[in-house]
Parts: C-alpha cells; structure tokens; sequence
C-alpha cells in the first residue's frame, strides 16, 4: 500500500476518535447535517487561506463521490449512537453519492425519527440501496425526498418505490419535491398511514385538482396541513390551504376559486398554497435550489428571482450593476440537447435576440500574467484591469437557466448534428452558480 495511502487512512482512524470523544461531551446533541459547506466559507490550506466557492469552481469534475465525511466519520456514530434522531443529506456533487452506503451497515437509519434528503442525479440501479436504508427507519417520523437535480422520471421511481411498499407507523409528516406526483400511489401510501399521518407538503410538483380528489378517497385520513410550493405561474391557482383541507379531509365536498365558485373536479389547474421564494444563498454543486436550513425557505424559478430584485432585495447597490455589461457588445446564446437520446447539452452564440434563450451576463476574465477569474466584472479581481494593456473578457453562457436545462431529461429523438461554434455543455463546471450561492 502506497505511504500516501497509510497515511490518509491513519489521519481518518484518528479524527474519527477525536469527533467521537466530542461528540461524548455533547450530550444534546441530535442531529446530523451532511452538504456542501457556505461558498463564503474560508478554510486553510498548506498555510494560506481557501474561499470554499473557490475550491468548488477547480474541482476536478471527473472525480466521483462526495459527502465522504458522512460515510467516514457520521455512519459508524449512527450506528453506536441511537441519540442521534434527525439526518438531513444534501448531496454534495452532481452525482449522487447517497447509493455507497454500505449494505451491510442497514441499521444506521434505524433510530432516525427525522429524514430529510436531497438528493442528485441517479441511475435506477441505486433504488434498492436507498429504500432498503429507508426501511430500517421504524421509529420514522417526518419523511422528506426531494429530486431537485435529477429527472423527473428517475425521482418518480424510487418515490413510487417508497409510495408502494413500505410504511412507517409512526409517520406523520411527508414531504416531496422535484418529482411527477404518483397521486393513485400517494393515496394507498395516505391510507396505510391514515392513523398518524397529518402533514403534507410538495414543493416543485405539479398538483392539480384531480391529485386532491384522489387523496380526498383516503378513509380516515385527517390532515392537519397541506402545503403547496410552486412557480408563481399563469396556469396555477393560489389558494389558501384553509380552502383544500376541508375538501381532502371530506368535510367538504367542493374546493371553492377565489371567484367564490366551486372549483370543477376534473379541472386541469395546478394547485399551490403558497409563493414560492428564491434564495441566492444556498448550495450551489448539488441540490442548489435546496435551502431548508434557511429557515425552511425554498428556491424554485426564476420567476421568483425576478420578483424578489423588483422587490429590491438580494440586489446589489445602486449605481454599481450593469457598469461592466452596458461597455460590452451584446451577445446572444441558445442551447439544446441535441444527440440521439442523449443527455448531452449543447450551447452556441446566435446572432440576435429573438434566438436566444439568454443574453451574456457572466465573462471568463483574463488577466495579462494568464491568471483566470468568472464573474460579471473583471474589477471584484484584478484592481488594474485595462483590456488595452492584455486584459481579456470573454462571454461565456454559464447562467442558472442554462443549468436548469441541463439538468432535464427530454427523452426526444433528434438526428441534426450540432451546429458549427457549439460546446457541449458540462454541468458539473457552472461558475455563475459558485458566484451567486451567497
């Protein structure tokens, strides 16, 4: 075994004993958190001082894994420690990391009352890891899933998995978010846990009028709280929970509009209770709308980005946006998937706005000593910045748009190749989501 190798494993066995001997002298202790660190946050390195957002952009991409101090360090106190109640995961990567829990360590999540996961992208062979670990939660109380930068279809398969077949008597709140709303199979799952079960939410689902009516057949079942997330769009209707619980709990048998009119049953209307809220702050490689430790406040569309800044907060300070952008010629960017089947996302210039899908907002800076910064103004880097001295600015795409994109699956067949200038578009490298997680 390589001496490098020796050693990592000797400095892991010893701070394992260290965060175990700390963890005895906080008896109080009851929840776990495993994410991302704050992009603000500054570590140090061989003696200098790191920027976590800094570290995040020039990670290599093609390493795989994440969350590694979970599997070292929170999985072997899981299992010696059933003071430990609540886990709250949010993967870390791009990809998953959630599927290399051991399978022979099932007892980890056994004392957990309080699941919260956010989880990446996935293949549906990393199901059974997942709900088997799932299922060995029986004192399960608050259950939450959420599929925010996966597809639909992959987060519909595990939730359908956990819908279908298992139950937790003691459960009484569920929470799901990112998928395509199973509503026939979220009625079985209500009926089995019709006893205890009181609270839903869905955040980023589409819940229409049908979806209560399928839950409104639940005998026994009676909530204390249905909540309701999603974009703030044309085609959904808001309406205050008050107005949906007597229907679900069939103490009523309409859901009344907010014209005063019962509301038709096959009606095709999304559903929402309340407005969704874009936070600028929360972790940006992985689960990157995700922001429940943030005072429970969640990030969907960009709709809600627009409101919020009309609003006038989150916005820089007067006098300060646009300096850079109004000196610089516009250019415009579309993008698409483009290979058969593939998951691949292509991005290229186009030469007007009517084409494009965004305009440039965010450069790749260079300085004239070949050193490389992102962001909209090369001046929050280099102090000296004079593009008649070698200083160059270079449009790039990255924007929150062009990574939402990515992260769908459209499952559509198309035969053109890309067209000449086009990139393929790696999601795991976005330097607009770095900047802008603070």
């Amino acid at each position: 075994m390589p001496f490098s190798t020796i050693r990592r494993v000797f400095i892991i066995e010893s701070f394992l004993e260290y965060f175990t001997a700390a963890l005895d002298r906080m008896p109080n202790l009851k929840m776990f958190i495993s994410c991302a660190m704050p992009g603000d946050r500054v570590f140090h390195y061989e003696g200098y001082p790191l920027q976590a957002d800094l570290y995040i952009v020039n990670e290599n991409s093609q390493i795989i894994g994440g969350n590694k101090g979970f599997f070292r360090f929170m999985i072997p106190i899981l299992i010696q420690q059933p003071r430990i109640k609540s886990l709250y995961w949010a993967d870390e990567r791009p990809d998953s990391s959630l599927f290399n829990l051991n399978p022979e360590a099932p007892h980890a999540f056994s004392a957990l009352t309080s699941i919260d996961l956010c989880i990446s992208h996935f293949e549906k062979g990393d199901l059974d890891t997942v709900v088997h670990f799932l299922s060995k939660a029986e004192e399960l109380r608050n259950l939450s899933l959420c599929f925010e930068r996966t597809s639909p279809k992959s987060g519909r398969e595990l939730v359908e998995d956990v819908l279908l077949w298992y139950q937790w008597p003691h459960l009484t709140s569920l929470q799901l978010g990112g998928i395509q709303l199973p509503s026939s199979m979220l009625g079985r799952f209500c009926r089995r846990h019709s006893r205890r079960l009181r609270h839903l939410t869905f955040f980023m689902c589409k819940v229409t009028v049908p979806d209560l009516v399928q839950l409104r057949g639940t005998p026994n079942l009676e909530l204390a709280s249905i909540t309701i997330r999603s974009d703030n769009d044309e085609s959904t209707l808001f309406l205050p929970q008050e107005r949906i619980l007597p229907f679900v709990n069939m103490a009523s048998s309409v859901i009344i509009g907010a014209d005063g009119e019962p509301i038709p049953h096959n009606s095709r209307y999304e559903i929402r209770t309340e407005a969704s809220i874009y936070d600028h702050r929360t972790c940006s490689t992985a689960a990157y709308f995700d922001s429940k430790l943030n005072k429970f406040k969640h990030a969907y569309y960009n709709t809600d980005l627009k409101e919020i800044k009309s609003d006038g907060e989150g916005s820089p300070d007067e006098g300060d946006e646009g300096e850079f952008k109004d000196s610089q010629e516009k250019t415009y960017w579309t993008w698409r998937k483009l290979e058969p089947f593939s998951d691949e996302t292509y991005y290229w210039q186009v030469d007007n706005a009517e084409l494009a899908k965004a305009e440039t907002t965010f450069w790749e800076f260079t300085n004239r000593n070949g050193l490389k910064a992102y962001g909209e103004d090369p001046l929050e880097y280099f102090s000296d910045w004079d593009s008649d001295a070698g200083d160059v600015a270079t449009p790039t795409p990255y924007c929150l748009e062009l990574q939402e994109y990515s992260c769908t699956f459209s499952g559509i067949r198309r035969e053109s190749p890309p067209p000449e200038g086009a990139h393929r578009y790696n999601r795991h490298f976005n330097p607009w989501l770095t900047t802008n997680s603070n």
